[in-house]
């Protein structure tokens, strides 16, 4: 991943290129290239996604080193194309990770060929919930995750298009100009 081996040279080129006049542009550029990297990386990983369940499953059920880098690149193939797109996913255990910036803790496991949200912890205390990582960010994600970025309505209709006339389908008898049904009358209490 790095471009020298050797750790120590390694952290000589990053201070040095972290030092240099313009350091919020190198620092954003290396960034770029490590994230556009790791991409790559997550995306080879899970290819094919039934042997990467199957390697996900193996490595939850054993512990093994590659259950974190599997299970990221899943879950975030999984968020791509939805507004949890960018929501940051990390290992915190085995079979423990951690989403979005407040850090919700997470159980996953491999259920019916799919990995899925086995619960959330509160504590200590783990509340099952068993559905997939977008069903669940939406559900128990925050409150800002939760709403929808667009201004489309539940059919896919936008803010500004003209809306669809209403039809009404009510059987109860139309209400006069003072809101009561006819033959009603509107009299003072007591």
């Amino acid at each position: 991943l790095l471009p020298l081996e050797d750790d120590e040279r390694a952290e000589k080129w990053f201070q040095r290129k972290l030092k240099s006049k313009d350091r919020g542009k190198v620092r954003a550029k290396l960034c770029n290239k490590l994230a556009e990297q790791l991409k790559t990386m997550g995306d080879e990983l899970v290819s094919d996604k039934a042997s990467a369940l199957e390697r996900v499953n193996d490595a939850l059920t054993q512990g093994s080193p590659e259950e974190g880098p599997l299970v990221c690149s899943l879950l975030t193939k999984e968020l791509e194309g939805t507004r949890f797109e960018h929501c940051w996913i990390s290992q915190d255990g085995k079979g423990q990770y951690r989403l979005g910036e407040d850090g919700m803790k997470v159980a996953v496991q491999v259920l019916d060929g799919k990995l899925i949200i086995h619960g959330y912890f509160e504590g200590s205390l783990v509340h099952p919930v068993r559905v997939p990582i977008v069903t669940f960010l939406a559900e128990h994600g925050k409150t800002s995750q939760k709403e929808a970025s667009d201004d489309c309505d539940l059919f896919g209709a936008t803010g500004g298009a003209k809306a669809a006339p209403q039809l009404s389908r009510s059987r109860s008898p139309k209400l006069k100009d003072d809101g009561l049904p006819p033959g009603w009358v509107k009299k003072e209490s007591r």
